[in-house]
């Protein structure tokens, strides 16, 4: 039986693309055979954030502090 292939994509920016809408639009993608790790690490993140007393009611890149996105990003 194949394995099956998780395929999550995100963007940054938006399409205005008039003087107010942001310089860039950029789309990343990233793929696994098995999410349930990396979902399980992003959740102890959460978590583990929220103990230390981090605010983070979306846990979203756009509305997180440089703090949090470090955390985030050294996991990716």
């Amino acid at each position: 039986m194949p394995e099956t292939l998780y395929v999550f994509i995100d963007e940054s920016g938006n399409f205005d693309f008039s003087p107010n809408g942001t310089r860039h639009f950029v789309m990343s993608a990233v793929y696994t055979t098995s999410p349930e790790q990396s979902a399980h690490q992003m959740s102890s993140l959460k978590y583990q954030l929220l103990s230390e007393g981090v605010d983070i009611p979306s846990f979203h890149a756009t509305n997180d502090s440089q703090y949090v996105r470090d955390q985030v990003f050294s996991l990716i």
